[in-house]
């Protein structure tokens, strides 16, 4: 066999494998779990601001998104945006795999930016720090709150 042909080969059995992997997968199912971890994750952040809320401190607003993922397709989801002074904080999600987490949401005000995972085998959001390596940090009112102030700080 000459090398062209072994290169063939190495890409046909590649492509082969990953489309009997994908098979596997039920992409509904991984659609519907990530919808649910997105709602998750904002009433979670909506409970801890009931309080400013209700003080009228801060604005909550979701609003409707599309997302667009390779092998699910297009499908609707949400934002949340708080409302605070001037400022806006945004949680979008990501049509993107983290490694290892099955949901990804970009906290964002202006230019700055963290983001957070979803691993569903725990049940748990994380902020995803990559600064020296990879480190996680799960979302709690403790780590919100000091995130959220390094957010707003001008």
């Amino acid at each position: 066999m000459g090398a062209s042909e072994a290169l063939r080969q190495v890409l046909k059995e590649k492509t082969e494998r990953d489309a009997k992997a994908l098979g596997a997968v039920d992409w509904e199912k991984r659609k519907t779990e990530r919808i649910a971890a997105f709602n998750k994750l904002y009433s979670q952040i909506e409970l801890w601001l009931t309080p400013s809320v209700s003080e009228g401190l801060v604005k909550l607003m979701r609003e409707p998104c599309e997302l667009e993922e390779r092998h699910i397709g297009k499908f609707a989801s949400e934002s949340l945006v708080l409302d605070v002074g001037n400022t806006k904080v945004r949680f979008h999600p990501v049509a993107s795999n983290v490694a290892g987490a099955s949901a990804r949401v970009d906290m964002s005000s202006g230019a700055r930016s963290i983001t957070l995972v979803y691993f569903s085998g725990r049940s748990e959001w994380c902020f995803l720090f990559r600064a020296a390596g990879v480190q996680t940090v799960p979302v709690n009112e403790e780590s919100f709150t000091d995130i959220l102030k390094d957010l707003l700080a001008e």
